[in-house]
């Protein structure tokens, strides 16, 4: 057993709304909510940073714009020009504390976002 187990533990992860624990809560409860999330159609969106990743779901009048940053630095991300990622989206999920999103903004060390666009 790790040393830290008083410190990191379910119990604890249980509790905290800003836990991995509740992340995933979070996400099976989205999976569950938004068919576009397991029948939209996947497209993979260049981000011309090795240290991102990013992908679209589509399906029916939504877009899911998902964007993860593997880095420990913060890194720039352009939401790319297109008429699918026209306005300011919806912050689906994220494991920071944004509210809002622009176009050409940045994700922080390690931070994940989706952002649903409707039409």
């Amino acid at each position: 057993m790790n040393d830290n187990f008083t410190k990191i533990n379910v119990d604890i992860q249980i509790g905290d709304t800003r836990s991995i624990h509740a992340f995933y809560k979070k996400i099976i409860h989205l999976r569950k909510e938004k068919p576009l999330i397991v029948h939209g159609e996947y497209e993979e969106v260049e981000t011309n940073n090795d240290d991102l990743f990013a992908y679209s779901r589509r399906y029916k009048n939504e877009i899911l714009l998902v964007v993860c940053n593997f880095s420990n630095e913060t890194s720039d991300f352009m939401i790319p020009d297109s008429d699918d990622f026209k306005g300011i989206p919806e912050i689906l999920i994220t494991n920071y504390s944004r509210q809002k999103y622009f176009k050409d903004s940045y994700l922080l060390p390690y931070e994940g976002i989706g952002l649903l666009y409707t039409r």
